[in-house]
């Protein structure tokens, strides 16, 4: 019983969230609603033009480990310089990258366009994710979090289904200048977010982080809080095997001969799952933060090992809604957990690390999938997800988890 009446509880406990955190999640809806157009065609473009699924691993691996380099030096800055005047600086660079994909055509091109899209990516990602974290009620760290992820999720869901009618009606470069129209939607939006604050000149704020040993201090700060490293090693795994899934997801659904606007509903499916991570986040605040974990867990392999063995569209669509739900369900507790575990007068430094950790796991996740489905079948990268996810689900077990603050 006590469920149902949490589910009822659900919409006050979202209306009790600040403005600030309901206005950032906004912006950033329209910026990855954007992405969500784009990102499920940009891999069969890839593989379109390379004829390898090894290519379009790399190329999709090289955002996440150029946003690695950039993770932790973006996370000081967004400690010194006002957050919100950081968003407005890397949303205005983000407006050409569609034009710039547009003109691209050869593997070493692709490759430079994700250094521009990993440093704009970092730099906005780390602002507006340190703005919610520092804006996040006590006691309401999940559910702050948790409503950002699902705003975020839902753009994943829109997205898709309108790129795979635009591509198909009107080819895949269409979908570039789209792109810009988003983003620039975002940007007139950006004005209404409360400010943070932070000093107002950006080489200042770099002239202050520049002699500082990141990766000496800020390493160490990090893993040196209690239960950090066990929070850190279970979002590893969920985001390596998400990363994946998303990579092979519309590569698979193009190997099955889907039409454009079913592998936008593939993709779309995957990511409406975690809308509900706002829900969820209110279970992570309430209920045995370990059970959760566990359930998740063993939720995931099972799922993994169905689409492993799948070989149609319908279970595809069906797998790729389960795998993405067990995923949901496990996200909130575990940053939840991160969020309450930073100090909140070095939020943005220690947010770094944590996107450092995050991007890792992409990296990972993403160039693995491309070398075993070249050598294996499509299909394969789904067994490594559930023996990941195995692992998750020993580490949920027997280790110890980190004590957090619950709301009554």
């Amino acid at each position: 019983m006590r469920l149902f009446r949490y589910l009822s509880d659900f919409p006050s406990e979202i209306k009790t969230l600040p403005g600030s955190i309901k206005r950032v999640s906004f912006v950033m809806f329209l910026y990855m609603t954007a992405w969500g157009i784009l990102d499920p065609f940009l891999t069969i473009y890839f593989h379109d033009l390379f004829g390898s699924y090894t290519k379009v691993a790399i190329l999709t691996a090289l955002l996440y480990f150029f946003s690695l380099l950039a993770s932790l030096p973006f996370g000081d800055l967004a400690d010194v310089v006002s957050k919100k005047k950081l968003m407005r600086i890397f949303l205005i660079l983000y407006i050409p990258l569609g034009f710039i994909l547009a003109l691209l055509s050869t593997f070493f091109q692709f490759a430079l366009f994700r250094i521009y899209h990993a440093l704009l990516a970092t730099g906005l990602w780390s602002s507006a994710e340190s703005y919610v974290r520092v804006n996040s009620p006590p006691h309401k760290a999940s559910e702050s979090i948790g409503f950002f992820d699902s705003a975020i999720s839902l753009s994943l869901v829109i997205g898709p289904v309108i790129g795979g009618i635009l591509m198909a009606i009107f080819g895949i470069k269409s979908l570039f200048y789209v792109f810009s129209v988003f983003v620039v939607t975002a940007l007139l939006i950006l004005p209404s977010m409360p400010n943070h604050h932070g000093i107002s000149n950006i080489w200042r704020g770099i002239k202050q982080i520049r002699n500082k040993k990141i990766f000496s201090f800020e390493l160490t700060d990090f893993f040196g809080l209690p239960g950090m490293i066990t929070v850190s090693a279970l979002s590893f795994i969920s985001r390596s095997v998400a990363a994946g899934t998303l990579l092979v997801l519309p590569l698979f659904s193009d190997e099955l001969e889907a039409s454009f606007v079913v592998t936008g509903l593939i993709f779309a499916v995957f990511a409406l799952p975690t809308v509900f991570e706002a829900p969820f986040s209110v279970f992570a605040d309430r209920f045995d933060r370990k059970k959760i974990l566990i359930i998740g867990g063993l939720a995931a392999i099972v799922f993994f090992a169905a689409a492993f063995m799948s070989d149609g569209l319908v279970s595809l669509f069906i797998l790729s809604l389960f795998i993405a739900l067990a995923l949901a369900l496990i996200t909130p507790t575990i940053e939840g957990l991160a969020t309450e575990l930073m100090p909140r007068h070095k939020i943005g430094e220690l947010n770094g690390v944590y996107r450092s950790v995050g991007l890792l796991a992409g990296a990972c996740g993403s160039f693995i999938v491309g070398p075993i489905a070249d050598k294996f079948s499509i299909q394969a990268p789904f067994l490594f997800g559930a023996a990941f996810m195995a692992v998750f689900l020993l580490m949920a077990i027997f280790l110890k988890l980190p004590d957090a603050p619950r709301s009554n």
